[in-house]
């Protein structure tokens, strides 16, 4: 869920504010309120600070979810059900799984910048209806007009001493005082400085965002100095909101002001970087930001630059408050407040760049998805996946400006490199009207055609549109028939089995995977191999040949790990696993489902782990452990619910009848206690907890001799990290969950894969639980 983010500055001023925010949320009859105000009056903060303060009285607690970097009312529901953790995974409406989501949760949901999204109010007013148990704190810049809507105008900080208390500071002048300080620590700022410094608040309006960006610049000048220099009269700038209310156009010259002490060439960086959506790294500031544009507008080439001193230059405009650091995913990326980056836009488009700048942001970003689409099929997927999660407002940029210039072309190979990403993270209506929308539209070339279908119809058969998949991957295969390319023919071949396993035709899979089987071999492309064996094995399973079907699931895996098509190997052996299971070989599929989970627990794939613990729940069922069962059955069934689609699907009938077998044991009540528990349980605890089971199973134990037979020792510390690493951890979360620093664990990780001679976290988790060392 989108948890409250950790503001980087402190919160000064708006107590009294603060204080009327938190009683009208405390009111059980107010369940929309909605700050309003101009960009940079604070919105945002004073949210946050209420949030924080009102949470623990929400049983499930607060959610933050930023609109800003959306563009169309349409996105606002596929960001509130990812922010929420809500999948695609029926077939009702995304606002009605929304609304199952949220129906018996008691909590705050702040949702920030709302503006952007104006009109996908009437959505928010079906889950207002709906969840009367969730309470919306709103920020934008208008009223949004909803029944019951209460509306608390977020003005400029006072410019006057606090009521019955003249020597107190104002908080404008706090807020300006607090911030300089932490711009330079060595500024003196003495009594004498207090009438310039409330003459630069006057001047500013009392806008917090216009007072920190003058704060910072106490590092140049003295206080007297910047008052001088913010009452000369600023440009007013071709475009600017000459019109607009005045507050308005203070807080345009604040940014116009921090714009204009920059040196030109900074000036055409900062301007260029507003093309970015929701952040952005180094490198794509090269590619966009540096590049060199010709006579005509169009980009030339890159800045060829020592990174160092990109690097410079980017945290140049860090430090005059025209850019913001912002760690994501252990990555140093960059990012624009709203307000900031919507001057630069129209600076942007003042000095006739807007266009090529787009075209050099979106062809980055076609790039970046081209390059690394790839490692989805290597042990690089966890690489790819969080570069498509934290640049996606980016790629629906340069989705939006290739559907507005009719690039076509760009559209469909965007499309089609980026399909992992809507079917992962589960926007999966949202990329098939993508693609569909672009196959509509004319241009492309042949070669950009086949991989859109294919993929259309892979978005389109996870939605349960058996036949329209069916169509569009008989176009796809039609279209590269006549390229002439064995390859991509069996490529789409290698798809088709999935409608004819849905369709029960078990023939129709083994005549299609076993195309791709012998074009893979002749080839000598051992993925195509991998996916063409697990569909044999799914064939075989289903018609109950299940000693052919185990054979061909351990060839499949083996071929997945050789090659580090990790998520592939992990559906195989949950197929070996299911198949043992079949035929009765209870700690064969335990041992299965184990290795299955070490694997989906490393790459995050929540719908893997899902159907590893409801494997192993199924086993612990049959062997009387009744209580671990209803547990883990619980978490199963929350973690299934993520929308994705493990090829060598989970027995149902058998998952299901167990499940109710367990029940009867306990009684309703008991059993929804016990399944209580199991919902409650995050992630890593349901991974521990299901290994636990198996390797009990298995005869494996972390404290067994097995443990030294393989000539491993390791401390205790050692153990506590590899425990961490096992359950899907990465290095971040591990350094908080044991106190040390990320240097730290980074370097115990890299003993561990020495000590235990394996290449990679996934092989070490995999080696971890089958040899009991956790």
């Amino acid at each position: 869920m989108g948890s409250l983010p950790v503001p980087e500055t402190s919160f000064v001023g708006r107590e009294r504010e603060l204080a009327v925010v938190v009683a009208k949320l405390t009111l059980p009859e107010v369940k929309l309120l909605v700050l309003t105000g101009p960009g940079g009056v604070g919105k945002t903060r004073l949210a946050l600070a209420a949030a924080v303060a009102v949470g623990d009285r929400f049983r499930d607690g607060a959610a933050f979810v930023d609109l800003a970097p959306l563009s169309n009312p349409s996105q606002f529901l596929p960001e509130l059900a990812a922010a929420l953790g809500v999948p695609e995974s029926d077939e009702r409406t995304q606002r009605d799984r929304v609304i199952a989501a949220l129906r018996r949760r008691r909590m705050l949901l702040v949702l920030d910048n709302f503006e952007t999204v104006l009109g996908a109010a009437p959505d928010l007013a079906a889950l207002l209806d709906a969840c009367r148990t969730v309470t919306w704190l709103v920020t934008s810049r208008t009223r949004l007009g909803l029944p019951g809507e209460v509306n608390v105008p977020v003005e400029p900080l006072s410019l006057a001493p606090p009521a019955g208390n003249a020597a107190a500071y104002p908080d404008a002048v706090r807020l300006f005082l607090d911030r300089a300080k932490a711009a330079n620590p060595d500024a003196t700022l003495t009594p004498a400085t207090l009438p310039d410094i409330e003459a630069i608040c006057r001047r500013l309006d009392g806008l917090p965002l216009a007072i920190e960006l003058a704060a910072v610049r106490l590092r140049a000048w003295s206080p007297a100095e910047l008052a001088a220099r913010l009452d000369d009269p600023l440009d007013v700038l071709t475009g600017g909101p000459g019109n607009a209310p005045a507050r308005l156009r203070t807080m345009h010259d604040a940014v116009a002001w921090s714009y204009r002490l920059l040196p030109p060439d900074l000036q055409a960086q900062a301007r260029r970087l507003a093309v970015f959506r929701g952040g952005f790294d180094a490198g794509a500031a090269v590619a966009v930001a540096d590049a060199a544009f010709d006579e005509t507008g169009r980009p030339k080439h890159p800045f060829d630059g020592e990174a160092s001193f990109i690097i410079n230059r980017l945290n140049l405009l860090v430090d005059h408050s025209l850019l913001r650091f912002v760690p994501v995913a252990g990555a140093h990326r960059y990012a624009m407040l709203e307000a900031v980056r919507e001057f630069g836009w129209d600076r942007l488009a003042e000095a006739g760049e807007l266009a090529a700048a787009r075209r050099a942001h979106a062809e980055h970003f076609l790039a970046v998805a081209e390059q690394t689409r790839p490692l989805l099929f290597t042990r690089g997927y966890r690489q790819a996946m969080t570069t498509r999660i934290v640049d996606q407002h980016n790629f629906r940029a340069a989705l939006a400006w290739a559907a507005e210039t009719g690039e076509t072309g760009v559209r469909l190979r965007l499309c089609s490199a980026l399909w992992e990403f809507w079917y992962q993270c589960g926007f999966v209506a949202e990329g098939r009207a993508e693609v569909e929308a672009a196959l509509a539209a004319d241009g492309g070339t042949p070669f950009d055609r086949p991989p859109a279908l294919s993929m259309a119809g892979f978005l389109a058969w996870l939605q349960g549109d058996n036949e329209h998949a069916r169509r569009r991957w008989e176009e796809s295969l039609a279209l590269v028939e006549v390229m002439g390319s064995p390859w991509h023919v069996a490529t789409v071949h290698n798809l088709l089995p999935l409608v004819a396993w849905r369709a029960g035709d078990t023939s129709a899979m083994r005549r299609h995977a076993g195309f791709a089987l012998a074009v893979g071999r002749e080839s000598g492309d051992p993925t195509m191999q991998a996916i063409a064996l697990v569909s044999l094995a799914i064939a075989d399973r289903l018609d109950g040949r299940l000693e052919e079907a185990a054979a061909i699931f351990d060839q499949g895996r083996r071929l997945a790990e050789q090659i580090g098509f990790l998520w592939l190997a992990a559906a195989a052996g949950f197929g070996a696993g299911e198949v043992a299971l079949d035929r009765g070989h209870e700690a064969e599929a335990v041992a299965h489902y184990r290795d299955s989970l070490a694997i989906t627990a490393e790459l995050g794939d929540r719908w893997g782990i899902g159907a590893a613990v409801g494997g192993i729940a199924c086993v612990a069922a049959m062997h009387d452990d009744a209580a671990r069962a209803a547990r883990l059955f619980a978490a199963a069934d929350g973690l299934l619910a993520s929308g994705s689609t493990f090829l060598p699907t989970l027995n149902r009938q058998r998952y299901e009848r167990l499940k109710t077998d367990i029940r009867s044991q306990f009684g309703s009540r008991a059993f929804a206690r016990l399944s209580a528990t199991g919902r409650a349980w995050d992630t890593a605890a349901v991974v521990a907890e299901a290994q636990a089971f198996a390797n009990r199973i298995t005869g494996v134990d972390g404290g067994s001799p097995s443990a030294t037979e393989i000539g491993v020792h390791l401390t205790p510390r050692e153990r506590d990290v590899l425990r961490l690493v096992a359950a899907g951890h990465q290095d971040p979360a591990i350094a908080q969950i044991l106190s040390l620093s990320p240097r730290t664990v980074s370097d115990r990780v890299g003993d561990l894969l020495r000590k235990c001679e394996q290449p990679t976290r996934t092989a070490l988790a995999v080696y971890a639980v089958r040899h009991g060392l956790v």
